[in-house]
């Protein structure tokens, strides 16, 4: 009796500790579960906020790649910046280094210029006309120093010196690369009527060859250019007054305006215009005026004896003397006719070739006059004598 209770209350005890481990077993469980579900609620979050969390990633990116650009540019900005300034520097020692070459070869040309040696004076001048195209700013003084060259070198013999028969070389080029320069490049400050005045006065040009050249306004008075080759040359506007240019060829020419009272234009050729030149007391006797206008020229006391005028079958102009002030002009010999000679003023002092003195037209002309001026002509030359 005793056993069987003993083995009842231990069957009994035994399920007890059973049931107890069973439902500790559950608990943990429920636990472990418990504890999965809220960290995925964690990680998931409250509902709708996942994907606001992967909105804000993606801006967070976008913001770091603009910082990241906005950087860049400054930092490319900056760059820019330096290399401009480097570049503006290198400019400036550019323009620097450039204006002390250019001072370097104007010293190293001028020094040739006083050279024994022809080729080196040469080299001289023509380093100086390299000079004038690429430094236009020196052009003027360049022009001066040639021109004083020119005046320097190209100097009338001495009495009782023989006179050379070829103009040297080197005053030859100087001359020529002073009529062949831009003249665009001439300083606007210094320019009289809109040319700059290249003084080459008293100079020693004999046999002088120029061709399409550029000489307005050139001062050449009291020069020698006797014995000269001009084609295609403008000297409009120059100043020849006194010069010796006889047997000088003046072919498609222009002397319009040109100053040449006194000038020596014995047995020149002027295929030329010297329309309003004035050529007071000039020397023209046996020139060759066929192919000259000398419309409103001044000859003024002239010497025209001898000279070959436009005839009625020449191809000029009829009024290529219209306005002509041929008063007290020497006319003799020359083939000037009456058609044309009225076209020009002239009185009593004008000397005519005997086929026009005992013209009738030239008679009432002159019968008009009673010895006087031309009145119509009065005023175009304020100098005019009488």
């Amino acid at each position: 009796m005793t056993m069987v209770r003993g083995t009842s209350r231990g069957g009994t005890h035994s399920a007890r500790l059973r049931r107890i481990g069973s439902r500790l077993q559950s608990g943990t469980r429920v636990t472990d579960t418990a504890a999965v579900a809220s960290d995925e609620a964690t990680a998931v979050g409250p509902p709708g906020q996942g994907v606001d969390w992967v909105r804000r990633v993606e801006l967070a990116g976008v913001l770091v790649a603009m910082i990241v650009g906005i950087v860049s540019i400054w930092h490319t900005e900056r760059s820019v910046n330096q290399v401009q300034e480097e570049l503006s520097i290198s400019r400036e020692e550019l323009r620097a280094t450039r204006e002390g070459q250019i001072t370097d070869r104007y010293t190293a040309a001028v020094e040739n210029l006083g050279d024994d040696s022809l080729d080196v004076r040469l080299g001289g001048i023509y380093a100086l006309k390299r000079i004038m195209q690429d430094s236009p700013r020196d052009q003027g003084t360049v022009v001066d120093v040639l021109a004083a060259y020119v005046r320097a070198h190209a100097v009338p013999p001495k009495s009782g010196q023989k006179s050379p028969e070829y103009l040297d070389r080197d005053v030859a080029a100087a001359v020529t690369v002073l009529a062949t320069r831009d003249q665009s490049h001439d300083p606007q400050s210094q320019l009289y009527d809109g040319l700059y005045l290249i003084d080459l006065s008293g100079t020693w040009l004999k046999g002088l060859v120029l061709r399409k050249a550029d000489l307005r306004g050139v001062y050449l008075r009291n020069s020698n250019l006797s014995g000269s080759e001009l084609h295609d040359v403008d000297l409009g506007g120059a100043t020849l007054i006194g010069s010796n240019m006889r047997n000088v060829n003046f072919f498609k020419v222009n002397l319009e305006d040109a100053v040449m009272d006194g000038a020596d234009l014995q047995n020149a050729k002027l295929t030329a215009n010297l329309q309003a030149a004035a050529l007071r007391g000039a020397n023209l006797r046996h020139a060759y005026l066929e192919s000259a206008m000398l419309q409103g020229a001044n000859l003024d006391r002239a010497d025209l004896r001898d000279t070959r005028m436009c005839t009625t079958t020449c191809t000029f102009e009829e009024h290529s003397i219209q306005d002509a002030w041929l008063v007290g002009a020497d006319l003799r010999g020359s083939n000037i006719n009456a058609k044309k000679l009225l076209n020009a003023a002239f009185n009593h002092t004008t000397r005519l070739p005997d086929s026009l003195a005992n013209h009738p037209k030239i008679k009432q002309r002159l019968a008009q006059l009673h010895g006087r001026l031309p009145e119509w002509n009065k005023s175009e030359w304020d100098d005019s004598p009488g």
